[in-house]
């Protein structure tokens, strides 16, 4: 590793602990009273937009990829808001899943690809809604809602990203409900931090 990708690191993760500050106290105030206590947010941010700057830092950025960039940092701090509301409160409020969606979109449009995000946001949404209506007690309304936005970011990685964002959301949260219901509990999972976590590793691997 040379000194320009450990810079990118560095620069990266400290930005990221910023991002992620702001995305916990940004959960705090969506789903007060509950409050998003623990660290990981700053944790996460850190760990993820050091990747961002790695990633950057080992590629000829142009003003595309500055965008890029930018644009993965702020979908870094959207799934962390997202993520946090879900595990602190089992909500994921109108008012962050569908400007997310939005945002994406106006991502596709300001990148030339607005087709993209809309086909990976609307198909997987038709699919979670389908899952809603046929078994209603295995999903949450707000999984729908988050779902237009982590399908949308994860088309941008293309189809085999989408694909393994979608089933990898999936596996974690029937690994962890075995793993609950093994040890005795019955309380629900938050299945968005899954899509969330999902559609990260999936980007990271799509831009590996």
């Amino acid at each position: 590793m040379g000194w320009i990708q450990l810079c990118g690191i560095v620069w990266g993760s400290g930005v990221g602990f910023l991002v992620g500050h702001s995305a916990r106290r940004t959960a705090s105030c969506l789903v007060c009273p509950y409050q998003v206590r623990e660290k990981w947010c700053e944790a996460a941010g850190a760990l993820i937009c050091g990747g961002v700057g790695w990633w950057g830092a080992s590629h000829q950025v142009t003003n595309a990829g500055l965008v890029t960039i930018v644009g993965l940092v702020a979908l870094a701090w959207w799934l962390l808001v997202a993520t946090a509301t879900d595990v602190t409160a089992r909500r994921l409020p109108n008012v962050l899943t569908q400007p997310g969606f939005a945002a994406i979109v106006g991502y596709g449009v300001v990148t030339d690809r607005v087709l993209v995000p809309l086909i990976g946001g609307v198909l997987l949404a038709v699919i979670y809604a389908v899952a809603i209506v046929c078994a209603p007690r295995s999903i949450g309304a707000g999984d729908v809602k988050l779902a237009p936005g982590v399908g949308a970011a994860a088309a941008f990685g293309g189809g085999a990203c989408w694909l393994l964002a979608a089933l990898a959301a999936l596996v974690v949260t029937a690994v962890v409900g075995l793993v609950v219901r093994y040890r005795g509990g019955s309380e629900a999972l938050p299945h968005g931090a899954s899509m969330c976590g999902a559609t990260l590793l999936a980007l990271t691997i799509a831009l590996a």
